[in-house]
């Protein structure tokens, strides 16, 4: 038997331009559903660490609470401190407050230091803080 067309038939050359953008179009599919049942499964996936580099407030907070629990990643409390700190001179005012806990529990040395981020926190509105204020002084 004789071919009709000279080459590979399967080679790219040949390949209907359907074909090429449908495939990518099923890569790109499947590679969603991948993420989405990964997010499902870990939840703290949903903030990941370069949204945090990258300057989101939000992210930078719930980073901070990863390294404080160790969700996630190793448990660091001066790497929570450190993004805890970047969401708070932002404006976030729970990592305000998380940021006056963790000096409020690092000893005398860092009371005036908790009782300036409670104090920024209890301005932005967190009642708690406003307390935790409270009982520092």
């Amino acid at each position: 038997m004789i071919p009709l067309y000279k080459g590979n038939p399967h080679s790219p050359e040949r390949r209907h331009p359907w074909y090429t953008s449908s495939r990518a179009l099923w890569i790109f599919a499947g590679l969603s559903v991948a993420l989405a049942s990964l997010q499902l499964a870990y939840p703290y996936i949903r903030y990941p660490i370069g949204a945090a580099h990258l300057g989101n407030t939000e992210a930078e907070y719930q980073l901070g609470n990863d390294y404080a629990s160790g969700r996630g990643v190793e448990r660091n409390p001066a790497e929570a401190v450190k993004w805890w700190r970047k969401a708070a001179e932002k404006g976030h005012a729970q990592a305000q407050h998380n940021l006056g806990v963790a000096y409020a529990g690092s000893g005398n040395a860092n009371r005036d230091e908790a009782a300036k981020w409670f104090r920024k926190a209890c301005e932005s509105g967190l009642s708690e803080s406003c307390e935790a204020l409270k009982n520092i002084k």
